[in-house]
C-alpha cells in the first residue's frame, strides 16, 4: 500500500513541478517549439488583448489568461493549470464572442497556440 502512495506522489508532484507561469501571461518565448505541449499555471481575466480563437487557435501574443476564459478552460478570477499546444503561425486569424470575450481577427502572424481540451 504503501508503494501505491509513494508512485502516486511521484507522479503528481512530476505534474505540479512541470506546469509553470506564462512570462508576461503570453507564450510568445516558446514560438518555434511546434507541437510541443506546455501547462501552465495562469488567471483567468477580462483583461488583456486576445487574437483569433474562433477556431480555437490563437496569436501567441494573446493574453494567456483572457484566451483561458474565452476557450472556456478557465473563468473569470480562476487560477489554475492550462495545457496548451505551440503551433505555427497562420495567415489568418479569426476573433469572436464567445463566454463573454470578445477576440481580435488579425492577419498574418509567426506563432500560435491550442488550449489542449479532453486530450486533443
Amino acid at each position: 500500500m504503501n508503494k501505491i502512495f509513494f508512485l502516486a506522489y511521484l507522479i503528481l508532484g512530476s505534474f505540479l513541478l512541470s506546469a509553470q507561469n506564462a512570462p508576461d501571461d503570453q507564450v510568445l518565448s516558446f514560438r518555434g517549439n511546434n507541437g510541443s505541449k506546455y501547462t501552465f499555471t495562469t488567471t483567468g481575466t477580462l483583461e488583456g488583448s486576445v487574437w483569433g480563437g474562433m477556431d480555437g487557435i490563437y496569436t501567441d501574443d494573446s493574453r494567456l489568461g483572457k484566451a483561458a476564459v474565452h476557450a472556456g478552460v478557465l473563468r473569470n478570477g480562476e487560477t489554475g493549470q492550462v495545457t496548451l499546444t505551440i503551433l505555427a503561425g497562420r495567415k489568418q486569424y479569426r476573433g469572436n464572442m464567445r463566454n463573454g470575450i470578445h477576440t481580435s481577427d488579425y492577419g498574418s502572424f509567426e506563432g500560435s497556440f491550442q488550449f489542449v481540451v479532453d486530450g486533443n
